[in-house]
């Protein structure tokens, strides 16, 4: 009886060990990956405002542009889609040409519908229901 009474005692102190143990490294495991998951976080911080600053640098060797347009082209040239670029390049190439003022607002609505896509939205409203909103804030 002592015996199994003994067995049980050990039995349990070596779950319990095996227990802890298992949770101890899953804890540091965790910290771990946090602390990596924090300083990738700073370091695309660091990598997002170096790259920033080099691309307005660059838009300010080649261009005369106003500084909020130039921080917002760079942002795209960053982050957006593909989509997005491709719209975005769609859309100036149609700057240029005085007589494509309709096409132009067409692929202005075609932007901001291929943005809300890149921002994960499943939309159903047409480039020109966005082209028209987008006036409409304008407004007075």
């Amino acid at each position: 009886m002592l015996n199994t009474i003994l067995v049980s005692i050990i039995t349990a102190l070596i779950t319990a060990l095996a227990t802890a143990t298992i949770t101890y490294i899953g804890y540091w495991r965790q910290v771990a990956a946090d602390l990596k998951k924090e300083y990738g976080s700073r370091l695309n911080e660091r990598k997002w405002k170096a790259y920033m600053d080099f691309i307005l640098m660059q838009s300010r060797l080649t261009s005369v542009l106003a500084p909020e347009g130039a921080e917002i082209k760079a942002a795209l040239l960053l982050v957006a889609s593909d989509e997005v670029v491709r719209a975005y390049n769609g859309y100036v190439t149609l700057s240029f040409q005085v007589d494509k003022r309709e096409e132009r607002a067409k692929t202005v609505g075609e932007m901001i519908a291929e943005m809300r896509k890149d921002l994960g939205y499943a939309s159903k409203v047409n480039s020109q229901e966005l082209w028209t909103m987008l006036n409409s804030i304008a407004e007075p």
